[in-house]
């Protein structure tokens, strides 16, 4: 049943995904990142907010990445969607098996792949960068991009923690990628904190400038 449930939530995605109107923008830092000197993989993490989740998958179907989800029942329905959709589903979080789940998707970096973290989830607080990315980031020297979703037209679930945004069928949506964010391989407890910080100003920022456009 559990399947079933599954394919048809990943049926109505794909339903919702044509209908939508994708604008790229932002794609020349993506080519930094990849071609940045001391990134020997030749790929990047995109880093994003929990609540634009179904904007940024369905924006990237056909590419490869690595994804986190959870350990929950939620986290369930999503990694096997997530696997229906062509991508890498690693089940982990903050609390439960983070460390396992964090080292796999390390090892999937440092292969070549290129990873996507919802950077508040799996429950927040909101739109606050939790250690993963940067740690991520840092022992595989792949810079970050922030990844931001605009819609024109969006649901906005304001009973959730992360106040989730479902793009409504037929809209327009800005996807949109911010400059890379590089993290050295050997930083301080006060740097490290303070790259957090910059991810968080830097999703803001992308946020501010993709709304001017949707």
């Amino acid at each position: 049943m559990k399947n079933v449930m599954a394919y048809l939530l990943y049926i109505i995605l794909r339903i919702l995904g044509w209908s939508y109107r994708f604008k790229f923008v932002g794609r020349e830092n993506l080519v930094l990142a990849k071609n940045n000197e001391n990134n020997k993989t030749n790929n990047y993490i995109v880093a994003c907010w929990h609540e634009h989740m179904v904007g940024a998958l369905l924006s990237h179907l056909g590419q490869l990445f690595c994804l986190m989800a959870s350990l929950s029942k939620d986290g369930e329905w999503a990694a096997k969607v997530i696997k229906k959709m062509g991508y890498i589903a690693v089940r982990g979080s903050s609390s439960k098996r983070g460390g396992a789940a964090r080292n796999e998707m390390l090892e999937s970096v440092l292969k070549g792949t290129c990873a996507a973290i919802t950077i508040d989830g799996p429950k927040g607080p909101r739109r606050v960068c939790r250690a993963g990315v940067v740690d991520i980031a840092m022992k595989s020297a792949v810079p970050i991009i922030p990844l931001v979703i605009a819609s024109n037209h969006q649901y906005i679930f304001k009973k959730s923690w992360d106040q989730f945004k479902l793009p409504l069928p037929f809209s327009k949506i800005i996807v949109y990628y911010d400059k890379p964010i590089y993290i050295p391989s050997k930083i301080s407890e006060e740097e490290f904190t303070n790259y957090l910080k910059e991810v968080d100003k830097a999703l803001l920022r992308a946020e501010e400038k993709s709304l001017r456009l949707s």
